[in-house]
């Protein structure tokens, strides 16, 4: 069944009014008070990529102003960059691919944006998270549509959209819930398929929604929650048996909040609280599992003594050091050592990679305010050496592998630490 988002005016504006009532309260909308620039780049499908992926040149941005063809954007996902700079509120830009053949227009952006089909969207600090309950009669592959709120009606994927997760966490009395969380838009409008079903119907608008809030959506009515969308943050998503990670659990306060894993051989070391108010509190845990396997650590909250799924899990990989059989780990950072914790400025920081295979492996160094740094291989020292051409205290550098041969299987190693005087 196809989508139809063009409707008269005042049909939207009374669906809009419905579903506000219907939901007892008018989700408010979280306006980004970050400072910094976070550009979301959806590279089109036309586009052929340079081998380390688009390139994003800067001006209007003091000292971040970069010579064509500019700097290398991170890498998020199959067909999505990131450029993230929170030294500058605002900049004019423009995306390239690499080779001289693609590029966007001249683009601004200030604050939090994504970059798609030459359309610049302003972005909210917080996401959207949706949970929508698949209708009786509908088949399990539930997709979610969703476009801009505004007269562009900018989409980020095609019709009939992105994919939802099933959350198997069993609460719901029979009734089989999906979620999926938009990082994309402030404010938009969303539609649900299986490919055969579609609601809301053709000829009617999508669902508005706010960035900030919790919706939980069935074919019946709409129910929001006001505050910051629960949100799991590991340090990493691949550990050994035994090894010490983080992670953050920000969320909403307005009962206790907590992790689990569902039994599944995660023990908790440590738990600090970074944040805490009426409406939102953030916990930092330090975690280690005693199994290996594909593990999943979901949100929790508990109400009156019972448990409530969150609507929010993560997935970690736990890899057993015993085993010899190490192919599907191939890359993997075991160990990172910062042999110059500190330095003076414009001397060269140091770091030793233990990996699990260091043949045909590329590592991208990223400063935690967005800096794409460019390390060299001394031999001497088996060690990688960059710059950081600035002051700074415990500067938080982020590292990322890849396959030489396969530059989007990167992810994530690991973080150290480094002081600039």
């Amino acid at each position: 069944m196809m989508k139809n988002k063009t409707v008269k005016l005042l049909i939207t504006g009374l669906l809009s009014l419905i579903l506000i009532i219907s939901s007892g309260m008018a989700p408010v909308s979280a306006t980004s008070t970050a400072t910094g620039v976070d550009i979301l780049f959806y590279v089109p499908d036309n586009w052929s990529t340079h081998y380390y992926g688009p390139k994003i040149h800067l001006w209007n941005a003091g000292s971040y102003n970069t010579t064509w063809p500019g700097t290398e954007m991170t890498y998020v996902k199959n067909g999505v960059y990131r450029y993230t700079n929170f030294n500058i509120s605002s900049c004019d830009f423009v995306i390239n691919d690499g080779y001289g053949n693609s590029q966007t227009s001249n683009l601004h952006a200030n604050g939090k944006v994504t970059v798609k089909d030459g359309n610049v969207i302003n972005r909210s600090q917080h996401p959207t998270q949706i949970r929508f309950r698949k209708p009786s009669g509908w088949g399990d592959n539930i997709r979610i549509y969703y476009y801009s709120a505004d007269s562009s009606e900018t989409e980020i994927y095609n019709w009939p959209g992105a994919e939802m997760e099933k959350e198997d966490v069993f609460q719901y009395w029979g009734a089989e819930v999906y979620n999926y969380e938009i990082t994309e838009f402030e404010n938009c409008r969303v539609m649900f398929t299986d490919g055969v079903n579609q609601y809301p119907a053709a000829d009617q608008p999508g669902i508005l929604v706010n960035a900030g809030n919790t919706y939980y959506i069935t074919d019946s009515y709409v129910n929001s929650e006001s505050y910051y969308t629960t949100t799991l943050n590991p340090s990493t998503n691949q550990v050994m048996v035994g090894q010490e990670f983080k992670i953050i659990l920000d969320t909403a306060n307005s009962y206790s909040r907590y992790i689990t894993d569902s039994q599944n051989g995660m023990e908790i070391v440590d738990e600090e609280i970074l944040f805490s108010d009426t409406e939102k509190i953030v916990k930092e845990y330090t975690v280690k599992f005693t199994t290996a396997g594909a593990k999943k650590v979901y949100a929790y909250g508990a109400y009156l003594g019972m448990g409530e799924y969150l609507g929010k899990s993560v997935d970690i990989k736990v890899f057993d050091p015993n085993n010899s059989n190490t192919s599907d780990m191939w890359g993997f950072v075991r160990y990172i050592d910062n042999l110059t914790p500190e330095v003076q400025l414009g001397q060269p920081c140091q770091v030793k990679l233990e990996l699990t295979s260091s043949s045909k492996m590329g590592f991208i160094f990223v400063t935690e305010d967005g800096e794409v740094l460019d390390p060299s291989w001394n031999s001497q020292t088996s060690s990688y050496s960059f710059t950081i051409n600035r002051y700074c205290e415990n500067m938080k550098v982020y590292v990322y592998s890849y396959g030489t041969y396969s530059p989007y299987s990167r992810f994530y190693g690991g973080y150290f630490t480094t002081t600039v005087k």
